[in-house]
């Protein structure tokens, strides 16, 4: 049986494929020509192999980072800051494998770290005559000297690849990127609620997983805001650092982080410290590697909330008129709402108990794929499934009906994500006078 290996992560960003770059001293003196950015205070840090995915001790004054130099793999470094300048990267030893360990992630108090590996233990594939290991999430505890006795975090950990992990700073939910082996351009931002009952894990709503290959969300420099890493259209290069909130329950629409933390190259990871941007760059498209960048964090505008999310509208509603809601979220071909949708029909809820002669049909839309049939059985059970939310919460049943309309009345009548997005929706459709 042959073990497959996938290449650190950071070459398959740069080449898009899941292949490693071969870095020889002639790609690595070609790659010196082009112009970055030098910083005096990463001297040590940057290479011509990949440095990438920092992240922080509390203090902003310990540094884990993912490197490949020395190695075809790529492992875990700690470096410290003495007198504003990073110091030599050591390796740290006490979570390191023989295979790739990378995307590391420090709690917020500094005593978990969490990272990616396809070390032997990681989930395998089996095939044919081969066996192929995929990336999974390991956490290591602090144990009064370094981090050590990775295990792995089981609850997340599948056939698929599980990379970047993250905890929000109140230590209520892990993130995590996501995609079948060997198909990174189906990446997408998953989040487990450590404090649901279950293992319930769900995907980010679409404006923020927008089928871009979106990857590495972490915490930034308060308890509300997120930035990520996608290739959406309206970028600068090819993977951009995205900002976002969330706030009770929702996710703000996801804006380029403004300044010079972006470039025509990519961007795949960046952490905040001591009022600075970290960030993973190539700095150019051709640059292959990744090298950190600093860039001071500005005076940021708080990012709009969806606008799907603003259902006050129904309030103006006349007999026999409708409003649309797309803010209302389903797991993946399935009628289970997502926890995402809570805010949007708690807000419908009050209405409801606001205006007790209301009364609504709920007809559920899906998009133009697929079957005509399987369409229908399906917006009529999502329908369902919204008026039982709101039946158990206190609504009469009698005030609500529920029909599904399948693919038969779109938006807009054609496929694709931009057109998909407009078509799947709920329907609120206004029974009585208010």
């Amino acid at each position: 049986m042959r073990r497959i290996i996938l290449g650190a992560a950071l070459a398959l960003l740069a080449n898009f494929l899941l292949s490693p770059i071969d870095a020889t001293p002639n790609t690595a003196a070609a790659l010196e020509t082009k112009t970055i950015r030098t910083q005096p205070a990463l001297a040590q840090i940057n290479t011509a192999a990949q440095e990438f995915a920092p992240t922080f001790s509390p203090d902003g004054k310990t540094m884990v980072f993912s490197s490949t130099r020395g190695s075809k793999y790529s492992h875990l470094y700690l470096s410290r800051l003495v007198d504003g300048k990073w110091g030599a990267p050591e390796p740290l030893h006490s979570v390191n494998s023989q295979f790739n360990d990378e995307t590391p992630f420090l709690s917020a108090d500094g005593k978990i770290l969490l990272f990616a590996s396809d070390r032997d233990g990681s989930v395998e594939i089996p095939g044919a005559g081969q066996t192929r290991v995929s990336f999974d999430i390991y956490l290591a505890k602090w144990d009064g000297k370094t981090w050590a006795n990775p295990q792995p975090v089981h609850e997340i950990n599948t056939q698929w690849n599980e990379k970047s992990p993250a905890l929000s700073r109140d230590g209520k939910y892990l993130f995590f990127s996501s995609w079948p082996f060997g198909e990174m351009k189906r990446s997408r931002i998953r989040m487990l609620d450590l404090n649901a009952n279950g293992n319930t894990i769900e995907d980010l709503p679409p404006h923020i997983n927008s089928g871009n290959q979106e990857t590495a969300l972490v915490p930034g420099e308060d308890d509300t805001r997120y930035y990520f890493s996608s290739r959406r259209p309206g970028g600068k290069g090819g993977w951009d650092i995205y900002q976002t909130r969330f706030e009770n329950g929702v996710w703000a629409d996801a804006e380029p982080v403004p300044g010079n933390v972006n470039t025509a190259g990519n961007e795949a990871f960046i952490a905040v410290a001591g009022g600075n941007y970290f960030i993973s760059s190539t700095f150019t498209p051709e640059k292959q590697d990744y090298d950190l960048n600093i860039e001071p964090v500005p005076d940021l505008p708080i990012a709009k909330k969806p606008a799907e999310e603003n259902i006050a509208d129904l309030k103006n509603l006349k007999k026999n008129t409708s409003i649309d809601i797309r803010s209302i979220y389903f797991d993946f071909d399935s009628a289970r709402l997502k926890q995402a949708s809570t805010p949007t029909l708690n807000t419908i809820l009050t209405f409801l108990k606001d205006n007790p002669k209301a009364e609504f049909e709920i007809i559920g839309h899906t998009d133009l794929n697929g079957d005509n049939d399987y369409n229908q059985t399906l917006s009529e059970q999502r329908a369902e499934s919204v008026r039982t939310w709101l039946v158990e919460r206190g609504v009469l049943e009698q005030r609500l009906t529920t029909s599904g309309a399948g693919k038969s009345k779109p938006i807009v009548a054609k496929r694709g994500k931009p057109y998909d997005e407009k078509n799947r929706r709920t329907e609120f459709k206004l029974k009585s006078e208010l």
